[in-house]
């Protein structure tokens, strides 16, 4: 399945509402007190696919400090388990099921620790050893957390144009990985599915602005007195 799968929002069915009544919990653990905790949107997030290739929509990240360096370090919740929507070219929806068991798997784990931090998404190529000098502009950690269905990862960022990037409103984060993708159908949580993901596999996180993931991709700003 090699086209272009545009963003789709679809309305909130129960299986979300629960999950977005988690994510506001996993949100409330990582920004103690709830003075900057933002809403979540209320919808599903269309994520765009190509090929083998998906992109996230932005999640919820955590409480952000400076270091007597300069950088800035905090955690981020940067995948998530469920079913997530894509629309094809023809106009149809298809539902892919990011189960536990292949999100959480070792191999997917250990894919997603100490990736690099991109400062968006790279264009049409993945991060690699080729280009990760001129990309990268900080990374993640390896202490990676599973919290209920979220994956909460520590990281850093090194390069003073991100820093800044962010101080000026582009506090969002939106995962880059691989998949191989299965014919599948079923049920999970109560939530129709067509597809499966496999064989998820890390490549990048990108700093990104709030487009598509709205209030709630905001990066806590409580570390610049805001």
């Amino acid at each position: 399945m090699n086209e272009f799968v545009r963003p789709r929002f679809v309305p909130v069915g129960p299986a979300e509402q629960a999950r977005l009544d988690a994510e506001r919990a996993i949100v409330g653990k990582l920004n103690p007190g709830g003075l900057s905790a933002r809403l979540i949107e209320a919808s599903v997030r269309g994520d765009r696919a190509f090929g083998s290739m998906r992109i996230d929509a932005a999640v919820q990240l955590g409480r952000v400090a400076k270091t007597p360096e300069g950088y800035l370090r905090g955690d981020a919740i940067i995948t998530r388990t469920g079913v997530f929507h894509y629309q094809n070219a023809d106009g149809s929806i298809r539902r892919e099921l990011r189960h536990p068991d292949d999100v959480f798997s070792k191999a997917s784990l250990d894919s997603f620790k100490m990736l690099p931090i991109t400062k968006g998404h790279p264009t049409d190529q993945i991060v690699s050893a080729g280009n990760a000098r001129e990309l990268a502009v900080g990374f993640l950690g390896e202490n990676l957390v599973i919290d209920g269905a979220f994956l909460i990862a520590p990281l850093t960022v090194t390069h003073a144009d991100a820093i800044a990037a962010i101080d000026a409103g582009q506090r969002a984060l939106s995962c880059g990985y691989s998949v191989t993708l299965t014919d599948e159908a079923g049920d999970y949580n109560g939530e129709r599915y067509t597809h499966r993901q496999i064989n998820i596999r890390g490549n990048h996180v990108a700093l990104c602005d709030l487009g598509r993931a709205g209030s709630a991709a905001r990066l806590n700003m409580d570390a610049f007195g805001r």
